[in-house]
């Protein structure tokens, strides 16, 4: 069987510190992501999505939020729609999840669900999955693994100086193509701010072996354009040049290798010559 799971989506955040117009613009960003997550689900004919938890926050979504959630999980019928409540999207008197009218194929799982789990450990019963997972007929032996498969965190920093590039993005374009997916919310115009974390996207890579795998990932990096700041993209690219990666030989220490200041000193070290 093959899940898409994803989680922290916190549909309908305020972003007080991004002011109304740029705020209305990073909702509509979420939005669209979660489109995305929906599209792939249903490209790589999954079995089920799966949401753990954080999908939207409670104390501001929007009256057309909880249409918007019936109907973009609605359309994906008949793949089958799961949904564990965090600590955001609460599963309380007044949540979202109790408002709406849910298709067939949805399915959110309430505090009897979430409780049994708290309430095996207290009595310390035996484990039963029935309550919970009873629509899964799947024993781990039933389980495997195909193909490999890479991350590339795009960060939002120039790796020639080792400094976060925040700064106004002028164009946006992600790669695409079988085996691709790109999880961001960047668009054209949007700002990246030196107060956070500089991560802006992430490229997961998949293919039937390893040498496929950074064969594709090679061709999605040059592909990928985010115009008006620097970004990690060439470091990712030297790494799958280097010989020494595509052999699978390397250690905690590989990146040293790229680190500014060994580059500088090496330039710079003396040459010996053979007597």
């Amino acid at each position: 069987m093959k899940f898409v799971l994803f989680s922290d989506l916190h549909l309908d955040s305020p972003f007080q510190w991004a002011g109304p117009s740029l705020g209305r613009k990073l909702r509509l960003g979420l939005r669209e992501t979660l489109d995305r997550i929906c599209r792939l689900a249903v490209d790589q004919g999954a079995d089920a999505l799966l949401c753990a938890g954080d999908l939207y926050e409670q104390e501001s979504f929007t009256p057309d939020t909880a249409e918007y959630l019936r109907s973009s999980f609605e359309k994906l019928t008949p793949l089958r729609v799961f949904i564990a409540p965090g600590n955001h999207d609460w599963y309380g008197p007044t949540a979202l999840y109790r408002e709406v009218p849910w298709s067939p194929n949805v399915r959110v799982f309430d505090e009897a669900d979430l409780c049994f789990w708290k309430s095996h450990r207290l009595s310390k019963g035996p484990l039963s999955s029935k309550r919970v997972a009873h629509d899964f007929a799947l024993k781990q032996r039933q389980v495997t693994f195909e193909g490999a498969s890479m991350e590339f965190r795009i960060y939002a920093e120039d790796p020639e100086r080792g400094i976060p590039s925040p700064g106004v993005v002028t164009n946006h374009h992600t790669p695409g193509g079988l085996g691709v997916r790109v999880e961001t919310a960047l668009y054209d115009g949007y700002r990246v701010p030196v107060q956070y974390d500089p991560l802006i996207a992430k490229l997961i890579v998949h293919a039937e072996t390893r040498p496929e795998v950074i064969a594709r990932a090679k061709a999605a990096l040059r592909e990928y354009v985010i115009d008006g700041i620097k970004t990690n993209i060439p470091l990712h690219l030297k790494i799958l040049h280097d010989p020494d990666f595509n052999r699978g030989e390397f250690a905690t220490d590989f990146l040293t290798r790229y680190e500014p200041a060994r580059r500088e000193a090496a330039s710079h070290a003396p040459v010996s010559k053979a007597s």
